[in-house]
C-alpha cells in the first residue's frame, strides 16, 4: 500500500539523510501522486547541503509538469534561498500548474526577495499576473506596497489595474498617486 511505501521512504530519509536521495528521487518521479508527495516531503525535511541542489537538478531535468510542481513544493518546504533563481525560472514554465507552484514557492524562499520577481510577473501581462498580485498582497509591510506603487508609472492598463486593486485591498492610499 502507498502509506507503507511513504512510511518506508520517510524512515529511509530519516536514517540515511542525504544518502537516501539516490534511491528516493528516482522512485518519487515514477511513483503515483501520493507516494511522490510523501517521498518528496521526506526529502525536503532531510538535513544535508546537497538536498536543494539535487531537487533543483531534478526540476531542471524532468519534463513532467506534475513532477515539477511537486519538486517546487519540496523546494518551498526547504526554505533554502539557493533555489530562488531556479524557482523564478520555473515561474516562466509553459505549464500553468508549474508556474503557480513556482509563484507560491517564492514566498518560502524569502519574502522581501520575492517582491521584485512578483512585480515583474504582474507587469509582464502574462497569464499569471493575478496570482502574482495575490501572492504579493500576502507579503506584510510597506515594501510590497512601495514596489507596486513604483511599478504603476510604467505599467500598461491591465497590470495597472491589478496593481491598483492590490494597493486598494491593502489600503495603501499613499501609493496610488
Amino acid at each position: 500500500p502507498t502509506n507503507t511505501r511513504i512510511a518506508a521512504a520517510r524512515l529511509l530519509a530519516e536514517i540515511r539523510g542525504q544518502e537516501a536521495l539516490g534511491v528516493l528521487l528516482p522512485l518519487a518521479e515514477k511513483g503515483d501522486y501520493q507516494f511522490r508527495a510523501g517521498a518528496l516531503d521526506a526529502i525536503a525535511h532531510c538535513a544535508g547541503d546537497g538536498i536543494t541542489s539535487a531537487l533543483v537538478g531534478r526540476l531542471k531535468a524532468t519534463a513532467a509538469p506534475e513532477v515539477k510542481t511537486d519538486l517546487l513544493l519540496a523546494l518551498a518546504k526547504r526554505n533554502d534561498a539557493a533555489a530562488r533563481p531556479d524557482v523564478i525560472e520555473a515561474a516562466k514554465d509553459a505549464d500553468a500548474g508549474v508556474r503557480a507552484a513556482a509563484i507560491t514557492a517564492l514566498l518560502s524562499l524569502g519574502r522581501d526577495e520575492a517582491i521584485a520577481p512578483l512585480v515583474e510577473l504582474i507587469t509582464s501581462e502574462g497569464a499569471d499576473a493575478k496570482l502574482a498580485a495575490e501572492t504579493l498582497s500576502r507579503i506584510p509591510g510597506d515594501k510590497p506596497l512601495a514596489a507596486a506603487g513604483a511599478a504603476l508609472a510604467s505599467a500598461n492598463a491591465k497590470p495597472k489595474t491589478a496593481l491598483l486593486e492590490l494597493l486598494a485591498a491593502r489600503g495603501a492610499a499613499s501609493q496610488k498617486e
